[in-house]
This record gives C-alpha cells, structure tokens and sequence, in this order.
C-alpha cells in the first residue's frame, strides 16, 4: 500500500503519512477520547503491526516489507509516546492544581465560569509497563515516559522562572503558586513512574543554579530590589507593606516580555490558570509579609546571605556617599545655636522663631529632593530587612511546629495543678515516643543511622528564628559605619556633659528637617491656584530642582502633585532612615527634649494658642498662613510614628555597654548681687 501511494503521488508524496495508518488510527483515537475503558488496551492496537512484520517475514518472505513495517513503527510509535507523555502531564498538572486550589474559592467561581475536575484515567496501567515487545524488542514503557516527563517539569519550572523575570517583585507570588503546583504534580508520577528525577535537581537545573551560587531567582530579586522597590516604593509602618509612589523617581526597569507557552506548562488549563491568576491578583498591589514569607522559603539561607550582604553594602555606600554629603552642607546651613524659647512667647513666637532660624537651613536646593530619595532608599533597606527576618521567622516556625512531633517538643497541656500537668505530660512522652526518630535510631540501628538522625535533627530544631537576631547584627554594622565618622556626633561637650542649643550633633539636624517637613505637609492646602501644569512640567521641575524658601515661595514637594502628603511621596522610609541614625547614635533621649517639634507641641499643652480673634499664624511677607491645629495635629502624629519607631528599634538595638555612666556635679553656687533701692540704700542678698 505503501508503495503505491507513493507511485500514484507522482513524486509529490515520498513517505506514507502516518494519519492513514490503521493502528496508528486505533491509538490515537483513543487517545484523544481519555476513554478508561479503551486506555488500558491502547498497547493492542500496537501489537498489529508485530502481526504485519510477522506475515512479511515468515509468509511473504520479503525483507523490504519488513523495512517498511519498521519504519512506519518509529515514525508511530515515537508519536505515541509523545501524544502519551503529553496527555499524563497535563492530566496530572490539572489534578495537582485542582488539588491546591482553595475550595472556598472554587465554588465561588461556579456561579462565573467552570473548573473542571479532570476525570479519572487508569493511566496507571500503562505506565507500569516495563517489558512492552514490538516487533521482538523489550520497550521499558516507563522508563521513556519518564524522560519525557522530566522534559515537560523542566520546561514548566524555567517558564515559571521566566515569566517572575518578565514581571515585578509581586509575582512572587504566583511563582511559588506555579513551583507548589509542579511539585505535587511531580510526586503524584513518581508515585507510577519510578526513573523520574529528584525535584529538587530539576529545580537546580532550570534555576541556574547548578554551577552557580546564586540562581535566576535570587539574582532578579536583588534586580528589583536596587532597580525598582528601595527607589520608587513607599513603605506604610501600619500595614507593613510597601506600596508604589505616586511619583516614579526612577524609571522602573526593562523586563521583557513574558513568554507565551501553552496551559498545560502553567497550571494545567485556562480556568485553572483563570483561577490561580486572580488569587494572586490579590497580592498584586504591594510587597509585604505573603512575598518577604515566599522570598524566605525559595532563596533559602545562601540566598538570603547573599542579597543580606549586598544590602548592607548598599546601605553604607549610601550613608557615605549622599547621606553624610548632605549632612555636611546642612551643619553649615544650619544655625549655631538654636535655643527652646520660653512658653510665655506662646505658638506664635515659638513658630516665628524657628522659621527664622532655618531661613538658610529650609533653602536648600537638594534637601526636598537628593536628601528625601537618598533617606526613602536607606529607610527601604532596613524596613525590607525587617520584613525579610518576620518571613523567614515565620516560616522556620512552620517547619519548627511540623517536625514538633518527631523531634520531642511536646506542648504542655492545660491542668489545675502542677502534679496533673507532669502526670499528662508523661503520658503525651509515651504516647508520641515512638516517633521520635532520633531516639529510635539510637536504640533499634546502627551506629551511622543514629549519627545521621541525631545530625538531621539537630539541622531540624537549630533555626536561625530560635536565637539569631539578623536585624540587630545589621544595626551593629552600619552603627560601627557611624560611629567611624564624628561627623555624625559632633566634638566634646563644652559643659562636660551635653550639647544643649548648639547644632553640632545629627538629631539638631533632623529636628530642622521634620520641622521642615510639618510645614511642607501643611502648606499643601496653600499651594497657588498656578498649578494648572502638566504632569510632565512637575516631574522636570523635580529632576532640575529649584531654591525653595518657607517664607517665599513652595517647596518642591508642595508643587509637585496637589494634594500629595511627604508619606505618599516619599512614604515612611524618610522617618525609619532618620529614627534609625538618631537611635543608632544614642541621641533619642536628647532628641526626644530638645526637638522643635516637640517643643511646640509642648506648647501648645501648656498655653494654648494665645491668639485672640484669629486662628492662624502669618509668616513672613507672603502672609503664608499656618493654621495652628493642623500644625499642632500633624506634629503629635509625626510624634507618634517616631515613638513607635524608636519602640521597634529599641528591641533590636544590641548596646555595647548596658552600664550607665553617672557623674555628680556639685549644686551651683550664687554669688551675692548688690539691689538699689530708691532712696539710695543698698541691700545685699542672694539671688534667690
């Protein structure tokens, strides 16, 4: 047949198409179909062809027939394994998927669309089949199955990878969804197919990770981080979460685009891939516990050591490079002296007075700018460290509570008393005896099975959660960064004991920048009605940056975006990075009484707003009103999140000397003054 539809095609058909093979017709419509039924004796159908070459050899007696019968038998069965393989991997992708999907969820999504259940095929049968004969060979139907399987979750795994490159640092997320559902589906087949390969090596492999450090993964983290997350992102205290600016400061980074690959690489099917992307949507709109937890589990400890140390490189070059600069000019802007007036000068004069005095200080071209993004970024650092530490701490803990049972960490019981406690917990030391690993082997094994069980619980229980402080080693770091330049606390003390009104220390220059800040985040209710420009025209006007005055004219963050506040520029970075340095130095106490803020607050309690027939302060010669509620409102919040800062930080902080240094300084003597009186007599008395 063969021959003569190659003679009939007059040389435009030179090899039989596999399509009008008989059995070829019988296996694949039996494998489009998923019938159960007819699957098991898909391997039948083969066994005509073994019937042909028989028929060609012994009755026929041709060779070439025999050729023939051969050849059309690679070309089908090679297509039988494929249309096979392919069918048991999507079978079991979509099984593990369904398996992961919430239920909760699922029948949500009943009354818009339908997830399909895969239905159950015996292909359990058919991959069993080791000793399969075709054509008087012995075909290990496993084994070729499986080294197309390992070829399908190896491609799954590097478009999982691909597509967390192409994306931000919030798919994540769906990455962890896509590597859960390949793992499942992995030990779901290893369960029939024996000659499949460790997981973890495939993971290595599509990773990079092989001959390399530190994988894919670990490597566009660390991209995103620098390139995206610490410049353009604003950190929110509260929820913990970092969420991006209303201004990019920088242009986020070029990704690519993602690679299109068929369902059954992803979750499965399109409902499916439908579902997982909507629940991960959730995650979409901000960095926080969920990723820090994913970035933890998928990077493990080599990859938080890695991003951990550049990170803090990260954070010194930043503290020595732009941060201490700025720093620098402002102790020369900054006024000599600048004293806590009395309460007797009331709001007004307290406000006119500090205005004054940072005239020069608030003009600045780069304070607005430079010295807020160069705060964010370093503020961003230490903030995703943080949160770094909470995912790994939380997901040890998992760990540490699933292995309590094998391990020996038995919860106490609830009793009355103390005898009835240890009589329960005896019994709970019996009852779960059996299953502590490490003990058994010591007792029942041999002399290296007990070394490998007590090694792999000891690597079980000693987690970096039960007695490493990472945060705090990194605050001791970039505190030694600090403490090496004077700049950052200023000579010795003329007194002996402290500097009082003088600006030589860095909580004085924080204390001018968030009294700046206040009336930034004040003045955006004031802004001119000029602010008809275009998006393009702000976003120049910061990049060029201009000389701004509080007295003249707004701030570059007051004509930047009407109605924007400093956190939803620049977030709470600004006030981590500053609360950080000053705390760092041992200067909140000092900061805490000798603030400017502060002082007004205290104020406020004590006199009021001595003001008769206005409620606001004119500044200057702009008749730049300051409403003095707002102002006092705005500062017992800022005050507030720096309390809580200072909280957060105080339990990570290691001191180098939990002793405190005390000295005792005689009572101060007062010297008799001479008094006048009107009739020229004088009295001598004290001054008290």
């Amino acid at each position: 047949v063969s021959r003569i539809f190659s003679r009939n095609g007059n040389g435009t058909r030179i090899q039989f198409p596999i399509d009008m093979s008989l059995p070829w017709i019988f296996v694949n419509f039996i494998l489009d179909s998923f019938d159960s039924s007819l699957l098991e004796c898909v391997l039948f159908q083969l066994d005509l062809y073994n019937d042909a070459a028989s028929f060609a050899l012994k009755m026929f007696k041709k060779q070439f027939l025999y050729d023939e019968v051969e050849a059309e038998v690679n070309l089908c069965f090679d297509q039988f394994i494929y249309k096979l393989s392919e069918a048991v991997f999507t079978h079991y992708k979509q099984l593990a998927a369904t398996m992961l999907l919430d239920k909760e969820f699922k029948s949500d999504c009943t009354q818009y669309f339908t997830i399909r259940t895969p239905s159950a095929v015996k292909f359990e049968t058919l991959l069993r089949q080791r000793h399969f004969q075709l054509l008087g060979r012995s075909i290990d139907l496993n084994r070729l199955i499986s080294q197309r399987i390992n070829s399908c979750i190896l491609r799954s795994l590097e478009n999982a990878i691909t597509k967390f490159e192409s994306e931000g640092l919030y798919f994540i997320i769906v990455l962890d969804n896509l590597l859960e559902v390949n793992r499942l589906c992995h030990r779901l087949l290893n369960e029939n197919l024996g000659s499949l390969a460790n997981f973890d090596d495939l993971f290595f492999e599509a990773n990079r990770q092989v001959s390399s450090q530190n994988g894919r993964i670990t490597l566009h983290i660390y991209s995103e981080l620098n390139d995206d997350l610490f410049p353009n992102f604003c950190y929110n205290t509260t929820t913990k979460r970092f969420v991006r600016g209303k201004v990019n400061y920088r242009n986020p980074p070029d990704r690519g685009r993602p690679p299109t690959v068929a369902a059954q690489y992803e979750f499965g099917s399109k409902s499916l891939n439908a579902a997982f992307y909507n629940l991960s949507m959730m995650y979409s709109g901000f960095i926080g516990i969920p990723h820090f937890r994913v970035i933890a589990k998928l990077i493990g400890y080599q990859g938080i050591s890695a991003i951990l140390g550049d990170l803090l490189s990260s954070a010194r070059r930043l503290l020595n490079d732009q941060i201490k600069t700025h720093v620098r000019v402002l102790f020369g802007l900054a006024p000599k002296q600048c004293k806590l007036q009395r309460f007797d000068y009331g709001i007004e004069g307290n406000l006119q007075y500090f205005v004054h005095q940072l005239k020069t200080f608030s003009g600045y071209i780069h304070l607005h700018k430079e010295f807020c993004q160069s705060l964010r970024e370093f503020g961003n650092i230490v903030t995703f460290i943080l949160g770094l530490e909470m995912g790994l701490a939380h997901e040890e803990m998992f760990d540490l509570l699933a292995a309590s049972t094998f391990t020996g960490q038995i919860p106490k019981p609830y009793a009355k008393s103390s005898e009835e406690r240890e009589l329960k917990i005896q019994r709970l030391e019996v009852k779960y005896s059996r299953l502590q690993i490490s003990s058994i082997c010591q007792q029942f094994g041999t002399e290296s099975q007990a070394k490998v069980a007590a090694e792999s619980e000891l690597l079980t229980r000693e987690r970096l959660c039960c007695g490493l402080n990472i945060f705090g080693m990194i605050l001791n770091r970039l505190r030694d960064t600090l403490l090496a330049d004077p700049i950052w606390i200023g000579p010795k003390p003329s007194n002996g004991v402290m500097w009082i009104d003088e600006c030589v220390e860095f909580h004085r220059i924080w204390s001018s920048f968030q009294f700046i800040l206040c009336l930034a985040y004040f003045n955006q209710t004031n802004i001119n009605q000029n602010s008809g420009q275009s998006t393009e025209d702000i976003y120049s006007t910061l990049k060029k940056g201009t000389t701004t005055n509080v007295n003249n004219s707004p701030t570059i963050v007051e004509s930047l975006w009407q109605g924007l506040s400093i956190e939803e520029l620049f977030g709470d970075g600004i006030y981590w990075a500053g609360c950080l340095l000053i705390r760092l130095l041992g200067q909140h106490r000092r900061f805490e009484v000798l603030d400017f803020c502060y002082h007004l607050l205290r104020v406020n309690r004590t006199v009021g707003a001595q003001i008769e027939g206005k409620e606001h302060v004119e500044l200057g010669s702009s008749q730049q009103k300051i409403e003095i509620s707002q102002l006092i409102d705005r500062i017992r919040r800022v005050q507030a999140q720096n309390n809580q800062l200072f909280t957060i930080l105080n339990n990570y902080v290691i001191n180098e000397n939990n002793e405190q240094t005390i000295r005792h300084f005689p009572p101060p003597i007062y010297q008799p003054q001479s008094q006048h009186y009107g009739n020229g007599e004088t009295h001598e008395g004290s001054a008290l």
